[in-house]
């Protein structure tokens, strides 16, 4: 081999090294504002932070199958690199398209009722057909290999937390699966109104790198939430 084409190899060998050392500096991460109009600054070492969110309707769409839930609120943790985990997920008021079809999750939750456990979350980057965007993507339990187990009968059986008699087109079990992701939005700060918040939305068209299914069919998730820090007043955070 020539020394010119030697010489070529390492260059190209250091320029592709650089460029991993790049993408791996500028990786999306989540930054904290710790005491009322301080500084912003990056989640280092063992730290963690808790979130609240809420959020009004959120709509999951399984071909002509349809679950609507008017009120949604999560409980949640970040880390330093973007990583965090939704601890729990509750959907409220949760109905279905078929007037005859009531669902729960699997588990003690009322009819009407979803809650989703421990749920890996990670900043990236996603579009749904415009430039890419920052993203927050939620990742089906790491133990079930699911995001939820759904419950869809014409009534709750006496005595049990379990749905009975099939309705319509929906399964009486059914799993949530895959992965799905939400823009990530900062909130600018108001003084005296309001923290530094995130927006997640979960917008129509659907973020491509979607892998959500439910009731054995591809599904789309729609809806938008605001994160704060917990306790919120006076704290902030923001994806960067």
């Amino acid at each position: 081999m020539s020394r010119v084409r030697l010489i070529l190899l390492s260059i190209i060998a250091v320029l592709a090294m650089s460029a991993v050392t790049a993408a791996a500096a500028s990786a999306d991460e989540w930054e904290v504002q710790p005491a009322e109009f301080g500084m912003y600054q990056k989640i280092t070492g063992e730290e963690e932070f808790n979130l609240e969110a809420t959020g009004n309707e959120f709509k999951l769409v399984a071909g002509t199958l349809e679950v609507k839930c008017a009120k949604v609120t999560s409980v949640a943790e970040i880390f330093k690199t973007g990583g965090g985990e939704a601890e729990t997920i509750w959907f409220r008021e949760c109905t279905t398209n078929n007037t005859e079809c009531k669902l729960k999750s699997k588990g003690t939750a009322k009819v009407g009722e979803i809650v989703v456990l421990d749920i890996t979350t990670q900043l990236g980057k996603g579009n749904n057909g415009g430039a890419a965007k920052l993203t927050n993507e939620f990742k089906e339990n790491a133990v079930t290999k699911e995001f939820v187990s759904l419950e869809v009968g014409k009534k709750q059986k006496a005595g049990t937390y379990k749905m009975e008699e099939v309705c319509g087109s929906f399964p009486l079990t059914s799993k949530v699966l895959g992965n799905v992701s939400a823009f990530a939005n900062n909130i600018a700060e108001v003084a005296g109104t309001h923290p530094a918040e995130t927006e997640l939305n979960f917008p129509t068209p659907e973020i491509t790198t979607n892998t959500l299914e439910a009731f054995g069919k591809a599904a789309k998730l729609f809806g938008t939430t605001t994160q704060k820090l917990i306790p919120g007043e006076g704290f902030g955070h923001k994806a960067v």
